[in-house]
């Protein structure tokens, strides 16, 4: 549960640690294969976490819409490069 005020620590809940590690192991796994700008913009992901706790509710979820595109974009390079270098789906080969 979130405290209702500013400066609260968040309590992770259900989900959320392993979606954490999922979307941090993602990112790292590929961060050479991600392009340039989304590099540099992944920074603005922490700051904007940080002013939440400072600043603001921390599950004031319209807060983070702005990191979420990079977030999403991220998560979907690595996945991909992740799939591909382990070979998880195998293409069919045709005839």
């Amino acid at each position: 549960m979130f405290f209702p005020v500013s400066l609260g620590v968040p309590l992770p809940r259900g989900l959320n640690i392993p979606m954490f590690a999922f979307v941090i192991f993602t990112i790292t796994y590929s961060w050479k294969k991600i392009p340039v700008f989304l590099c540099k913009s992944l920074l603005y992901v922490p700051v904007l976490f940080i002013l939440g706790l400072t600043m603001g509710h921390i599950n004031e979820l319209r807060a983070y819409y702005d990191a979420l595109p990079i977030v999403y974009l991220s998560v979907m390079i690595g996945a991909i490069t992740f799939i591909d270098k382990n070979k998880i789906f195998k293409m069919r080969e045709e005839d």
